[in-house]
């Protein structure tokens, strides 16, 4: 390391191998730790490509002097450092809780990841620390083309008892989104593929395919033990689900597959083009409780007991589905936000006595789960098979008319 260059001195090409550095003037750098080291000698603009192999878990940001941690400041929006996988590039938690962990005791922002598979620990494949009440946040970080391991065989219940895909505290302008193939997220054991908590920003999540989750696909929620109410601009778009909610701890039914669950008061959340399938797997059939359904719901935005509105919820060409005598609560259930557009052209399909769209649900006693919605619009040309209830009841011509439903769609 007695060659190794200054911090954000390099603003070239550095290659990197699991055992080093080849800085761009040729020189070679052996490191056991090559990203967290070649991140800190990254100026603003630089790309470390990696060549294949394993490479061991990296933190960024934290006030430790651990070798796996990066005392990196990363890029700027406009040139943002990039890490860049040449071939099949796995960062693998190994020993430590995650692959990659993000902190901002040492502030740092602007870097991306690209095509690189993230194996997870036994907490997350990528976690962003909390960082309470205090204005910071994580910004920057995006990741395309990438791949979440969570190692976890739900049938065979032996595996990496992985909690969440991303795990991520107070992010603002974060992507994970598939550009040149689609992103993956795929056998987490206990938690969400992401869960996402007060954001700060806008986020995305574009081009994903995810499978066999312990919990959710994503839950994104703004607890105020855990910081501000929700801002930003949420896209949630052209993902592919399957069969979420089926960590044996719930008791297979680890929530709905999109949750957005109160305080998201400063949040436009868009899910557009989304695919939703549950329980057309007969392998995994057998992941419930006997007398129980297999599988859960599609969608659930309400005020997890907060008494505080979610901002706005569009949904347009989403696609959700469970199979015949699967689902064990409505597919599609809307409660405590400010305002709701159902776009045409969404397709709501449950098999079983539980509603395909419920707008204001009520408890067993008839009262509103939490706050009404505000302003709400379903456009013509919506499908919804398998009942549609406002106020625990079928819509009146009243409901009707306020919903924007012109009589000849109904």
């Amino acid at each position: 390391m007695d060659d190794a260059p200054g911090n954000a001195s390099v603003r070239g090409d550095l290659t990197l191998d699991p055992e080093g550095v080849t800085l761009p003037g040729g020189g070679y750098v052996a490191t056991t730790t090559p990203i967290a080291r070649a991140l800190e000698w990254a100026a603003p603009g630089a790309r470390l490509l990696l060549l294949p192999g394993d490479y061991g878990g990296v933190g960024i940001g934290h006030n430790s002097a651990r070798p796996w941690n990066s005392k990196a400041a990363g890029g700027t929006a406009e040139r943002p450092v990039r890490v860049i996988a040449r071939g099949r590039v796995r960062i693998v938690a190994g020993t430590q809780s995650d692959a990659l962990t993000v902190h901002q005791q040492i502030p740092c922002a602007h870097i991306h990841f690209e095509d690189i598979e993230f194996v997870a620990g036994n907490r997350a494949g990528v976690l962003f620390s909390s960082l309470g009440d205090d204005g910071a946040a994580h910004r920057g970080f995006h990741f395309y083309d990438c791949t979440i391991e969570g190692g976890f065989d739900h049938v065979k219940s032996e595996g990496t008892p992985s909690k969440w895909g991303v795990l991520g505290h107070d992010l603002d302008d974060f992507v994970f989104a598939g550009r040149h193939r689609r992103g993956q997220v795929r056998n987490t054991c206990h938690e969400h593929a992401f869960y996402l908590q007060n954001p700060r920003g806008d986020l995305t999540i574009e081009k994903v395919t995810a499978s066999e989750l312990g919990r959710t696909f994503v839950q994104i929620t703004a607890r105020e033990r855990s910081g501000p109410v929700g801002r930003g601009l949420i896209r949630i778009v052209d993902n592919d689900v399957r069969d979420a909610g089926i960590a044996k701890g719930d008791g297979y039914k680890g929530g709905s597959a999109f949750t957005f669950a109160g305080r998201l008061e400063g949040c436009t959340i868009l899910l557009e083009g989304n695919r939703y399938r549950a329980g057309f797997e007969s392998r995994l059939l057998g992941l419930t409780n006997k007398s129980h359904p297999y599988g859960t719901g599609a969608l659930v935005a309400w005020d997890e007991g907060s008494g505080a509105l979610n901002g706005t919820l569009v949904l347009r060409d989403n696609d959700f589905e469970m199979a015949k005598g699967t689902g064990d609560r409505p597919l599609v259930s809307i409660g405590s936000t400010q305002r709701v557009i159902l776009a045409a052209d969404n397709r709501f399909v449950s098999s079983t006595d539980w509603p395909a769209l419920n707008l204001d649900p009520v408890g067993r006693d008839g009262a509103l789960k939490g706050p009404a919605n505000g302003a709400v619009q379903v456009e013509p040309g919506i499908t919804v098979e398998g009942g549609f209830l406002v106020h625990g009841a079928p819509p009146s011509e009243e409901d009707l008319a306020a919903l924007a439903i012109p009589l000849h769609e109904r």
